[in-house]
């Protein structure tokens, strides 16, 4: 297997119509990288965790309890990141 270009990590609060855009722009815009997306959701209480499970089955998701704040999120989707 390839070893990953880039890991990107995004933190959602509450944002399922939002973060589902911006996933459907990341997939069209990036044909020739190898990538992984690491969303940590901070305790939504929308529908955002089932949407990225359902459209977006290779996403890793990680949900947080409670909204941990942006250094512990961002810290969070590093420590499960694989790309070099």
């Amino acid at each position: 297997m390839k070893p990953l270009d880039i890991s990107i990590i995004i933190g959602n609060y509450n944002t399922e119509q939002l973060l589902k855009k911006t996933l459907s722009s990341i997939y069209r815009n990036t044909k020739n990288t190898n990538f992984e997306i690491i969303i940590i959701d901070d305790g939504s209480i929308d529908n955002s965790v089932e949407m990225v499970r359902k459209s977006f089955p290779k996403i890793i998701i990680k949900k947080n309890r409670k909204n941990l704040g942006y250094s512990k999120t961002y810290n969070i989707g590093t420590k499960l990141s694989k790309s070099r």
